[in-house]
């Protein structure tokens, strides 16, 4: 008998990120667990994941602490259903879930389904610098674009670096700002196509303990979104 096949694998903390679901379809679909519980938010990323499988997907009502009413309840779980016979009937016709952000933008799923280029800061409101600037030149952009940090060029334009204020903060001394950006950078900098989901760059800031992310198009800069700018638009 396998055990693992009368086993839900399971996530339901509140800080539950994407890439966690995505590890735990990937680990129910190796080890043939009978099902996948994961908050709502995911459940229609989660049926992506598991796609072709024989794992299931289930998701919870008055979860965590199941105080409310039984009659609060059985409203949420027809609810529940209702909205995943919809569903069925809307990806039956061909309708997806962009097409409903399309619909309805001011909605939940539309502010989760707008793309990084809808968000982020362009133009002269992009803090750049070339390759062998000096800091002192670099702090003014940083601070006079408010962003907490200055994206580094090469000669042909590609972003090759980055200086944030944990840069400055490791690299003080006496003669820091006569230095040049290339001695201080953080080389590769993390960074996000602009034609991503902004959800993809809330969690890449979340995972990677930042709060701001170069936009590029082929590897050059054309933006920069910010978390409060994500949040703002109520990605989260």
């Amino acid at each position: 008998m396998k055990l693992a096949s009368y086993i839900d694998h399971t996530i339901l903390k509140p800080t539950t990120l994407l890439s966690e679901v995505e590890k735990l379809c990937n680990e129910a679909i190796a080890y043939q667990f009978a099902a996948v519980c994961v908050p709502p938010l995911f459940v229609k990323q989660a049926k992506q994941y598991i796609q072709n499988s024989n794992v299931k997907v289930a998701t919870v009502i008055g979860f965590p602490f199941g105080y409310a009413a039984i009659e609060a309840k059985i409203a949420e779980v027809l609810l529940a259903l209702v909205d995943a016979l919809a569903i069925a009937l809307l990806e039956g016709r061909g309708f997806t879930s962009v097409d409903f952000s399309v619909l309805h933008p001011g909605g939940k799923l539309g502010a989760m389904l707008k793309y990084t280029r809808d968000l982020m800061h362009s133009g002269d409101a992009v803090p750049l610098k070339p390759l062998g600037t000096k800091m002192s030149d670099a702090l003014v952009e940083m601070t006079s674009k408010g962003f907490g940090c200055v994206g580094i060029v090469d000669a042909r334009g590609a972003i090759v670096g980055i200086v944030t204020d944990g840069d400055l903060r490791r690299h003080m001394r006496p003669d820091l700002m006569t230095a040049l950006v290339d001695e201080v950078m953080t080389k590769s900098p993390k960074t996000i196509a602009r034609d991503l989901l902004a959800s993809e760059a809330l969690e890449i800031l979340n995972s990677s303990k930042i709060t701001a992310l170069i936009v590029t198009d082929t590897n050059k800069p054309v933006g920069i979104v910010h978390l409060h700018d994500i949040l703002r638009a109520g990605v989260a």
